[in-house]
C-alpha cells in the first residue's frame, strides 16, 4: 500500500471515530478540505487530521516534480520517446524499459532480449524427449515487471495481440497469456529500438 494511501486511511479512521460521513471520495479535494473544515472533531483529533493533511499535500508536491523530472528525462532519450506511442506506455514506463535494457546493441537478437527479460520457457530434456515449463524470471525482474503490467494496454491496441492472448489464455490461463504478449511486445520493441 502506498503511502499517501495509507494517510488517506488514518484520515478516514478520525473521521470514523468523530461519526462523520465522508461525502468526498479524494480528501485532499477543494470541496473534501472545506467540508473537513466545517465538520466539528474532538480537540484531539483536530491537529493529527491537519497533519495528516499537510502530509498529503506535502507527497502530491514531491510526486508532480518527479513526474516533471520523468518527463524531462524521458523527452531527452531518444529511445524513450520511441517507446511512448506503445498503448499503455508512459514516460515512466518507457524510461523503466530503456534503463533495464541498456544497450540495445548488446543483444544479437530478440530472443536474447527476451531472455535476458526472464520471459521465456525453461526447457527441459531428457531422453529424447522436451517439455516446456514456466518463464525462467533470470535476469531483469523491473523489465518482465513493467512487460507484464502494459500487456493488458498493449492487447487492447493490437488485434493480432489480442488473438495471441485469447488463443493462449484458453489452453493456460490468462496470467500465462499476459507473458505471452509481454514477450511478444519485447519483440516488437526490439526491432523499434534497433
Amino acid at each position: 500500500m502506498s503511502l499517501r494511501t495509507s494517510i488517506k486511511n488514518k484520515v478516514h479512521a478520525i473521521l470514523s471515530k468523530n461519526r462523520v460521513v465522508m461525502m468526498y471520495s479524494d480528501v485532499t479535494g477543494k470541496k473534501a478540505l472545506r467540508f473537513l473544515d466545517e465538520r466539528s472533531l474532538r480537540a484531539c483529533y483536530r491537529p493529527e487530521l491537519q497533519g495528516y493533511l499537510q502530509c498529503i499535500e506535502t507527497l502530491k508536491r514531491l510526486i508532480a516534480e518527479v513526474s516533471e523530472t520523468i518527463k524531462r528525462l524521458a523527452e531527452d532519450s531518444a529511445q524513450a520517446m520511441l517507446l511512448i506511442p506503445i498503448p499503455g506506455s508512459s514516460y515512466d514506463s518507457s524510461l523503466l524499459i530503456i534503463s533495464e535494457i541498456g544497450d540495445i546493441g548488446r543483444f544479437p537478437s530478440a530472443k536474447k532480449l527476451c531472455s535476458y527479460a526472464g520471459l521465456v520457457p525453461r526447457v527441459h530434456s531428457s531422453g529424447g524427449k522436451t517439455r516446456y515449463g514456466s518463464i525462467t524470471k533470470q535476469g531483469s525482474k523491473w523489465l518482465r515487471w513493467i512487460l507484464v503490467e502494459l500487456s493488458h494496454h498493449f492487447i487492447k491496441g493490437s488485434p493480432r495481440l489480442k488473438s495471441l492472448y485469447a488463443r493462449v489464455a484458453r489452453s493456460h490461463g490468462r496470467n500465462t497469456a499476459r507473458v505471452a504478449v509481454a514477450r511478444e511486445m519485447l519483440k516488437i520493441m526490439y526491432v523499434m529500438l534497433r
